[in-house]
């Protein structure tokens, strides 16, 4: 009992000798005022005290219950490294490799296919795929054909067959050539089909005036760099094969029906870099444009995709194979421009599947800016569905434009609505940089 009562004396003493320090003034005083408030969670985390112009972090006065002021210190910001950056090399451009000039002002045959070196006329031929071996014969025995800009212009509306074989013919005459053969043998090929051929044609609509078609087989392989300007095409599903050869549309080009179109080839491997310039669309959607190969094969240098404009809906685009390919370099997919439709699957460095998955042993680089407010995007991967990156991965997303709301199927698998995947699905990667 003597004990308890002892403890109880001993706190009795203590809380008298802390009185004096204890300021009740200051607590009445300060409950008057409205220098004390409670902030939000949201306010309280805010960036509100951090200057921009010094980089400097500042704390704010605070009022302390004895009515005193604090003065805080302005402490300077951590340094922090910046994110990495990696620029996208563009296709070339298809005003750097092709005849720059109208043919409207030459005396064009009716119901011709006509072959025209640097703006000369050297032959007119049947407006079938046997007239079109005939053409393009003219150009490889034509004088000076390795430095020349040729035209092939279509006088009527054309079916091709055997003239847009893979096969490069040793042996090529007028009855067996084919557009492959012309390989070392033109500084570059412009498919027109209109005879206006008016330069300013826009390149979201089909040219004014009269327009011959040209209807492509299943399976189109080029063999040296080719445009197509001003010109209608049929291709319904069909693959255009560029083969490690510049390839674009450009004003007037207009393709009816849905190709695909690779920078590369279907299963071979393919020497140096490869380049597709998609300056005009069409009218019917579901393109799917990679720049590599289909299926096998490697390319040896870099893939570069340019999508300048789009009037249709683009199925899927990437810059890199299909499936099964090896890229030895580096991909390169710049989305930018009046993109005024729907890309819908949008795939860095390239698709593959669990059984055929795409190598690239390089970087990968997209870049995503549209100047159109209608652009859609919906499944965006910055690597590959199945496949192996040796490199590092780069996303640049920007501009106008959103996203549909919707879903894509991955290889059989829908996700959720609108996919941003700044990586890959089953891949192996090194870095991944998204910004």
């Amino acid at each position: 009992m003597q004990r308890k009562y002892k403890f109880k004396l001993v706190t009795f003493i203590m809380l008298l000798s802390l009185l004096p320090t204890i300021n009740f003034n200051g607590f009445s005083s300060e409950s008057k005022k409205e220098n004390v408030k409670i902030n939000s969670l949201e306010k309280m985390l805010s960036s509100q005290g951090v200057s921009a112009a010094t980089q400097t972090l500042i704390n704010r006065q605070s009022v302390s219950p004895s009515g005193t002021t604090f003065n805080g210190n302005s402490v300077s910001q951590p340094n922090r490294t910046p994110l990495p950056q990696n620029s996208v090399e563009d296709a070339i451009m298809p005003n750097s490799f092709r005849w720059q000039q109208t043919i409207a002002n030459l005396t064009l045959p009716t119901n011709q296919v006509t072959a025209v070196q640097n703006g000369t006329i050297i032959g007119s031929y049947p407006t079938t795929d046997a007239g079109v071996q005939q053409a393009l014969y003219a150009m490889y025995s034509a004088t000076n054909a390795s430095t020349s800009d040729f035209v092939l212009y279509y006088g009527a509306n054309t079916t091709l067959s055997n003239s847009v074989l893979k096969a490069v013919v040793s042996n090529p005459s007028a009855t067996n050539m084919t557009f492959c053969t012309l390989k070392g043998h033109a500084k570059s090929l412009t498919w027109i089909s209109n005879p206006a051929d008016l330069l300013t044609s826009s390149n979201s609509s089909q040219p004014s005036g009269t327009n011959y078609t040209v209807t492509l087989p299943s399976n189109v392989y080029f063999g040296v760099p080719t445009i197509f300007r001003n010109v209608t095409v049929a291709a319904s599903g069909d693959n255009i094969y560029a083969q490690g050869n510049a390839f674009a549309t450009t004003n007037g080009s207009w393709i009816t029906g849905a190709p695909n179109i690779y920078g590369g080839t279907d299963n071979s491997d393919i020497s140096g870099n490869t380049n597709l310039y998609i300056g005009a669309t069409g009218s019917t959607a579901g393109w799917n444009i990679y720049g590599g190969n289909a299926s096998a094969g490697t390319i040896s240098g870099n893939t570069h995709v340019t999508i300048a404009q789009s009037s249709s809906t683009i199925n899927s685009v990437t810059g890199g194979s299909a499936s099964g390919a090896t890229i030895s370099g580096n991909t390169n997919l710049d989305i930018s421009g009046a993109i005024a439709s729907q890309i819908t699957n949008i795939y860095g460095a390239g698709i593959g599947t669990s059984n055929s998955p795409v190598n690239v042993n390089g970087n990968v680089t997209t870049y995503v800016n549209s100047t159109n407010g209608s652009a859609r995007y919906q499944l965006y991967q910055g690597g590959t569905v199945y496949g192996n990156i040796s490199g590092s991965i780069y996303n640049t997303l920007s501009g106008a434009g959103g996203w549909t709301g919707a879903t894509s199927n991955i290889n059989g698998a829908g996700g959720p609505a609108s996919t941003f995947n700044g990586g890959s699905s089953w891949t192996n990667v090194k870095y991944l940089d998204t910004k």
